[in-house]
């Protein structure tokens, strides 16, 4: 109850659950037939964005998503009653929960919001916000907060670009700039920031926004070109004084997604080791006999939030000394052995990093782990690249499957983990594990077309830009005689 957006959730969904039970309960529904047709109902509405309480209601809105997840729901219910006869539902029984679940989720979804604005009103369940931007969107956005009290919302402060100069006058204090923006937020106890740069802030707001700490912070923007509609078709739109509001998902951080990732990688990496143990011990064995030294491979990396580990891999070279400050030497593939070189082919010398993942060092999938004195001076020299550690570190990640690995640019990998981790998903997990096997085999053919990109886009960059003034060729032809 801390945060204000899902204390309004739950106020919604407690409205919603009584509503369905007593439509159940007046249908007089079975036990198993009521909770399946409102498990199924709430699930498409809680996809839809149901739940993700707005500061204003759109009745309109509201009534073509319920109706669109209780015809989902009617036809699912159609469809598994079709192909396995289990039930032979009546004309009635489904015009019954058409029509009444319709009636009492809207009624539902009135009183919800009713009791919310009242909440509000009184000071209870309220948002902080923090405004980025200092323009006239900006002014009459705080202007429309604090005139509408039912939003719910409190503007906090604003935040400019950069110094503490605002562009318009507003209606409360700017209180610093967008290179502090995650400190400014965790002072304020903010928990919403809401965007209204223009576009060509792009990169210096990205830098920003990815320091918020989540999930406790829910990020909106307004879209360029509102005024056409652009963000009408959000799953949450929220208005403000014609303004379009886009909430952005965060589903890499929250909470119980993280804890369910790291269920995952127990699961996963323990099933590995157990299957694989045969081609471990082949591959060990075949290591100690290649070269005298250890096995295994051992070098200090880093992970999620900078915090260091000792990463494990089967040892492919000869022992080397030096590894741990060397970037890719030029003489490592004289030190590479037979057996390595078919190890580093295969991806085999990874595998006791499932090791790491069991002990918590990794995860399955994740930006893969450099060492210290690397990240160190990729965090000074390549943009982006210090937000790479959000998410714990992996075997196998976003950037490897296109085969951004080895001498590939540094640049093209830290935007592929950064946009993996923007748009984390657990079924996004799932796709980069089944991608990684055909990713080994091509890797090479990847790595290629990736360089080859980037020096494509060198060399364009250093000609002069073809300019084409279309316009007045076709008008001076007009005017020619010929």
């Amino acid at each position: 109850m801390k945060h204000p957006t899902r204390a309004s959730s739950l106020v919604l969904i407690g409205f919603d659950l009584a509503a369905l039970v007593v439509t159940a309960v007046g249908l007089q529904w079975t036990l198993v037939r009521g909770a399946a047709f409102i498990g199924l109902l709430f699930t498409l509405l809680a996809l839809r964005g149901h739940y993700r309480t707005r500061m204003s209601r759109n009745v309109g809105e509201d009534a073509s998503m319920i109706v669109a997840a209780i015809a989902g729901t009617i036809l699912a219910v159609a469809v598994v009653v079709t192909a396995g006869r289990m039930i032979e539902p009546r004309l009635s029984t489904l015009v019954g929960a058409a029509g009444g679940g319709f009636v009492v989720l809207m009624a539902s979804r009135w009183a919800g919001f009713a009791l919310l604005v009242r909440l509000r009103r009184r000071g209870h369940l309220r948002s902080r916000a923090v405004v980025v931007g200092t323009g006239v969107v900006a002014r009459e956005i705080g202007a429309e907060f604090g005139h509408r009290i039912g939003y719910g919302v409190d503007i906090a402060g604003y935040v400019a670009r950069q110094g503490l100069e605002a562009e318009s006058r507003l209606p409360g204090p700017v209180i610093g700039n967008l290179a502090d923006l995650a400190r400014l937020v965790e002072l304020t106890r903010a928990d919403r920031v809401i965007v209204t740069l223009a576009a060509g802030d792009n990169d210096q707001v990205v830098e920003a926004l990815r320091t918020l700490p989540a999930p406790d912070v829910s990020i909106f923007v307004i879209p360029q070109l509102f005024e056409l509609g652009v963000g009408s078709d959000s799953l949450t739109p929220d208005r403000t004084r014609g303004f379009a509001l886009v909430r952005l998902g965060r589903s890499a951080h929250p909470v119980i997604g993280i804890r369910f990732k790291r269920l995952f990688d127990v699961a996963a990496s323990g099933i590995a080791l157990l299957v694989l143990s045969p081609l471990l011990v082949a591959a060990a064995i075949a290591v100690r006999l290649s070269s005298p030294g250890p096995v295994l491979f051992r070098q200090e990396r880093v992970g999620r939030f900078g915090e260091r580990f000792e990463l494990l891999k089967f040892r492919s070279m000869r022992v080397n000394n030096d590894s741990a400050t060397a970037w890719t030497p030029a003489e490592s593939d004289a030190q590479v052995t037979t057996v390595g070189r078919f190890l580093r082919w295969s991806s085999i010398d990874e595998l006791p990093q499932l090791l790491n993942i069991l002990r918590g060092d990794m995860s399955v999938v994740g930006p893969r782990p450099e060492r210290p004195a690397f990240v160190d001076d990729f965090s000074l020299t390549v943009p982006g690249y210090v937000h790479r550690h959000r998410l714990p570190v992996g075997l196998t990640g976003a950037a490897q499957i296109r085969g951004l690995r080895g001498d590939t640019p540094m640049e093209e990998r830290a935007r592929a983990d950064n946009l993996y981790i923007d748009q984390w998903s657990f079924f996004g997990d799932l796709m980069i594990i089944a991608k990684t096997v055909w990713a080994i085999v091509r890797q090479g053919a990847y790595a290629e077309a990736e360089i080859d990109l980037t020096q494509a886009l060198a060399k364009d960059a250093e000609g002069e830009q073809q300019v084409i003034d279309l316009v007045a060729i076709e008008a001076a032809a007009e005017k020619s005689p010929n």
